[in-house]
């Protein structure tokens, strides 16, 4: 359709917004997000939250993870495209600080579509919009056909860069999209992008980045892409990973489906009726004690951001389903169509709500009886798993705990190899003496792999200081709790001996190589086997 796609529909009706009620009826492809991801609420509460008396979170503190995730992002975003200039020519629409009102502008958009009828290899940082769909964006790249062969051949062949895009003019090239993430990519068996934690939104907006992108320049690509930090991807078994942004970018399809969640095309849509619903409807809605619409239940395991604390709130007030272990919103669905909306209801049994299987039933039922009856607070009274291996007082045993970093500090200065270091910065070790818990913390001076074999060297030190007074010749149990804590622990532990085997720096300071400790997983091996229960978990 060319440049018209921005202001008409199909039937060649002038659509430009310029009110806010017309805006209202737009949507930005972003904010798809929460519905793809289970958490409509969050919708609502953004429009209508404080008026209903929510409220939301204090500001995060500067050093809270999710701003630097978001820095890091940022960083991320201009490291690749300072490393793309380096290759081919970029040209930037938008600023890096624009606000809203300049991604809204027509003459952005126009200046974006100028940008592909000259052919500019990159685009970055334009805008779309469709007014079929009433749908606008701003993809982080549109990069020519040629050009994204040349870069990313083990993802996108030469034969496919040579289809036309007629209402542009360039000749045998079109555009494709490609946002930028940043995250790993993990890659289903066949290639495409997984369905793992934010991939459904990422799918849904560079969707719609992809219509709007096909009606504008007169050819429909058959998908968009996202890149990422780098890759992984398990096969017959086998996980590869690739720590490299320019290796390869996960395509996104426009026929996509999947048996969990459907067709792509339909949760994109179903995500936009979502939004100009409430936004023509919601002022009048509540929350609590029933919800007005069915959308508006919470979902207590997803991540509610600012509103963490009114979602919280709203959990326990509803009594909602999506509290009980193993239980989402695609369980709690089908437990609402069955009449049962409150875990607190007697008819909530394992099996009402889906949860099968030979261990999962009776630990859900467990939860569900320590939290309805009356008696103690933690059961059972007798706990009988592993009973053999931890009920006798041993002259010494330790708990510990790791702390970690992974590679998500990178300062990119290798781009595009994936930077940053996993390390361990903390170790918690504690013990019981003569009656007394006794606690040691050793912590580093800095994020490096010397300071990280230090504090290593002093546990182990102190480990042996302790046994070789209170139990010499023994092996003590070093018992671990967390649920990530037989990951963390084990396979930190286990990295880091390799790191520093590399490094020269696997030895004690008395020259002797570090042992394996002698873990005892608690969690896994008592509680959840037992299972043991506490009221209020």
């Amino acid at each position: 359709m060319g440049i018209e796609a921005l202001t008409h529909d199909l039937a060649g009706n002038r659509v430009v917004p310029e009110t806010d009620a017309e805006w209202d009826e737009w949507v930005s492809a972003s904010r798809t997000r929460n519905h793809v991801l289970d958490q409509p609420l969050l919708d609502w509460l953004d429009r209508y939250g404080e008026e209903h008396g929510f409220e939301r979170d204090p500001e995060h503190e500067p050093t809270d993870f999710l701003h630097f995730l978001f820095g890091q992002g940022n960083a991320f975003e201009a490291a690749v495209v300072e490393h793309l200039r380096g290759l081919v020519e970029v040209r930037t629409i938008v600023p890096e600080d624009a606000g809203r009102e300049l991604r809204q502008d027509l003459a952005v958009t126009e200046e974006t579509f100028a940008a592909m009828a000259e052919g500019v290899p990159i685009v970055f940082q334009g805008t779309l919009r469709d007014a079929e769909t009433r749908t606008y964006g701003g993809p982080d790249l549109l990069v020519r056909s040629d050009v994204l062969a040349e870069l990313f051949p083990n993802s996108f062949p030469v034969a496919d860069a040579t289809v036309a895009a007629p209402d542009l003019g360039i000749g045998d090239r079109h555009y494709r999209v490609v946002d930028i993430k940043y995250s790993t990519l993990h890659l289903a068996a066949k290639g495409e992008l997984g369905n793992g934690g934010s991939a459904p939104a990422y799918k849904a907006q560079v969707y719609l980045y992809n219509q709007a992108l096909g009606r504008l320049q007169g050819y429909l690509a058959p998908e968009a892409f996202v890149l990422g930090r780098g890759w992984e991807q398990t096969r017959r078994g086998e996980t590869t990973r690739v720590g490299n942004c320019m290796d390869r970018i996960a395509p996104v399809a426009n026929d996509y489906a999947s048996y969990g969640r459907g067709r792509l095309s339909d949760q994109v849509e179903g995500a936009l009726e979502w939004l100009r619903r409430v936004r023509r409807e919601g002022g009048d809605w509540q929350v609590l004690p029933e919800p007005s619409v069915e959308e508006l239940r919470p979902n207590a395991k997803g991540d509610a951001g600012e509103w963490s604390s009114a979602v919280k709130e709203i959990v326990e007030q509803s009594a909602d389903l999506t509290q009980l272990w193993w239980v989402g919103v695609a369980k709690r669905r089908e437990a609402n169509h069955q009449g049962l909306t409150r875990w607190t209801d007697p008819r909530v049994t394992p099996k009402a709500v889906g949860v099968e299987g030979r261990t999962t039933q009776p630990r859900l039922q467990a939860l569900l009886d320590v939290n309805r009856e009356a008696g103690p607070d933690v059961r059972p009274a007798r706990v009988e798993a592993a009973r053999g291996e931890w009920i006798e007082e041993a002259p010494v045993e330790f708990y510990v705990d790791f702390e970690t970093v992974g590679d998500l500090d990178d300062d990119f200065s290798g781009i595009p190899e994936r930077g940053g270091q996993p390390l361990i910065f903390m170790i918690g070790c504690g013990h019981m003496e003569e009656g007394e818990w006794r606690f040691e913390c050793f912590i580093t001076d800095r994020l490096d792999e010397r300071s990280e074999a230090e504090i290593i060297d002093d546990w182990f030190e102190h480990m042996t200081a302790v046994r070789d007074r209170l139990a010499p010749g023994v092996d003590p149990r070093v018992i671990h709790w967390a649920p990530h804590e037989t990951i963390t622990l084990e396979t930190a532990f286990d990295a880091a001996v390799k790191r520093h085997k590399a490094t020269g720096w696997q030895h004690t300071r008395s020259g002797q190589q570090w042992p394996h400790p002698n873990w005892f997983d608690f969690l896994n091996r008592v509680v959840k086997e037992e299972p043991v229960v506490v009221r209020g978990s």
